[in-house]
């Protein structure tokens, strides 16, 4: 009988310290980072899990679900995408949650503001300057807005990296522009370029295909009665685009 009590005290106090120790097990804390920070349509974007006390993981991306610790996965739509961790331990389980801004492949930012380009840049001659033209249709407006770069090597070899320079113009720079609302004629605001942090990169990824990339600084206004440009602000137009570049009309 009293074998019988000694094992029963211990089965108590075995019970009691493994209860003390599930009351002491920390809460886990969830937590993630993702790279890029800026991802654009059809990244592999790679998502770090930074949780504490916490040994299994449920991941909601949007895709799908994983339980990997740091899953990689590729986001092939544009638009937002709201992903959940839950991290679960021995103290139970938390759910963190961020949302992630997918950029269209091919786009550009003014300021914040995220464009779609669905048309291809095209080469465009006139009043002695042949350059870039891109015309991109906005919702809601009536006339598409018009990006102009101006690679100082022309026609010629176009591929490589390029500062702003409007003035000299020597090998290897370039000047730019912006028209809102461009009617030939008419618009809404114009930009021209403003010396700053501006760079342009074209590369051809394959024959006939070109890489642009860049962020310019845009002194945004319009011109008073003397056509003199007085600028009213400035906006950055980041550029991303991969596609062809129309040559010229013959």
């Amino acid at each position: 009988m009293k074998k019988l009590r000694n094992i029963s005290n211990i089965l108590i106090m075995a019970i009691a310290i493994a209860a003390v120790f599930t009351s002491c097990a920390k809460e886990p804390t969830a937590a993630f980072t993702y790279s890029p920070e800026n991802p654009v349509q059809y990244d592999v974007v790679t998502f770090t899990n930074t949780s504490t006390e916490a040994d299994s993981y449920l991941w909601e991306i949007g895709t799908g679900t994983s339980t990997e610790v740091s899953p990689a996965v590729i986001l092939s739509d544009a638009g937002d995408y709201i992903v959940k961790l839950t991290a679960t331990g021995e103290g139970g389980s938390q759910t963190i949650e961020k949302t992630i801004a997918v950029s269209p492949l091919n786009h550009y930012l003014l300021d914040d503001e995220v464009i779609e380009i669905t048309t291809d840049f095209f080469w465009y001659s006139a009043m002695g300057s042949t350059y870039l033209r891109l015309l991109t249709e906005i919702e809601g407006q009536d006339n598409p807005d018009l990006i102009k770069l101006y690679p100082s090597m022309g026609l010629g070899e176009l591929p490589g990296t390029y500062t702003w320079d409007n003035d000299t113009k020597p090998e290897g720079t370039y000047n730019y522009g912006y028209t809102a609302n461009y009617a030939g004629m008419s618009w809404d605001w114009t930009g021209v370029s403003k010396a700053g942090s501006s760079d342009l990169t074209i590369v051809e990824t394959e024959t006939g295909i070109y890489k642009i990339t860049g962020t310019m600084t845009i002194s945004a206004g319009n011109y008073d009665a003397e056509w003199n440009f007085v600028e009213e602000s400035t906006k950055i137009l980041t550029i991303s685009y991969k596609g062809a570049i129309t040559p010229l009309e013959k």
